[in-house]
């Protein structure tokens, strides 16, 4: 075997290869798992404690090679072990690799599907009409959004993510510089946080309409005793007075 399993050329590093014995704890633990006759498991557990681990235990598999494997099988010959048991051990150790190899690719098969999806969804541009409405019908549906429509529309202007749309507070909100700024989010349980990173933190600026619906909204928003006295009430509060779960 030419090292552990390749990928374009590259071999996979060192850190991620198990080592021999515990590539051999997963290969009896599936024998177990499989119903193997118990006479079995243990002849396993032989190979594997008594002539395996001494010599190649601490090895990671990815630095096994067709040499290292033959200098093995020489050195327990060399010890006296009969032909017979030395055959049923190096045989024992090739059926852990196996069982390794077919774990590794199965993994790695899954990465791969994940890794088609996330590049997929990064090379497919959205489609007018299709991914996104057309202006035609994020019209429509503003027109349509009555007590929803300050909140819609600052959705639609700003691209602020729907968590970040709960958590925002007036505060935050500066209509005469025409800028908000994102300092925290909030999801539906009324649980608030900072953003996941610092670049989530950031201002963004207004549109001449996010402007207008604003300033008509702050006139109509209901405020409450706490958030008042503190200047932090919610743009978006529920009934009240909490983080909306709309």
């Amino acid at each position: 075997m030419p090292g552990w399993p390749t990928r374009r050329g590259i071999r996979t590093p060192a850190p991620a290869s198990p080592t021999v014995l515990e590539a051999g704890e997963q290969w009896i633990a599936q024998a177990e798992t499989d119903g193997l006759e118990r006479a079995t498991v243990c002849q396993y557990r032989q190979h594997l404690d008594l002539h395996i681990k001494p010599f190649l235990g601490h090895h990671k598999l990815c630095d096994l090679t067709p040499g290292a494997i033959q200098s093995f099988r020489n050195v327990l010959v060399r010890q006296g072990r009969s032909r017979m048991l030395v055959g049923k051990v190096v045989s024992s150790l090739g059926s852990i690799l196996a069982e390794a190899m077919a774990k590794w690719r199965a993994m790695q098969a899954r990465h791969d599907r994940w890794r088609a999806r996330v590049e997929k969804r990064h090379t497919t541009r959205l489609q007018v009409g299709v991914d996104i409405p057309q202006k035609d019908g994020i019209r429509a549906m503003l027109d349509h959004a009555g007590r929803l429509r300050p909140l819609l529309v600052r959705a639609v202007f700003t691209g602020l993510r729907a968590s970040e749309l709960r958590g925002l507070t007036w505060d935050a909100v500066d209509l005469d510089r025409k800028v908000l700024t994102v300092r925290q989010r909030a999801d539906r349980w009324n649980a608030t946080d900072s953003p996941k990173s610092d670049t989530g933190k950031r201002e963004v600026p207004l549109a001449p309409i996010v402007v207008t619906t604003l300033k008509e909204w702050k006139l109509a928003c209901p405020r409450f005793a706490d958030g008042e006295e503190a200047g932090l009430w919610l743009v978006f509060p529920n009934s009240n007075g909490e983080v909306s779960t709309t």
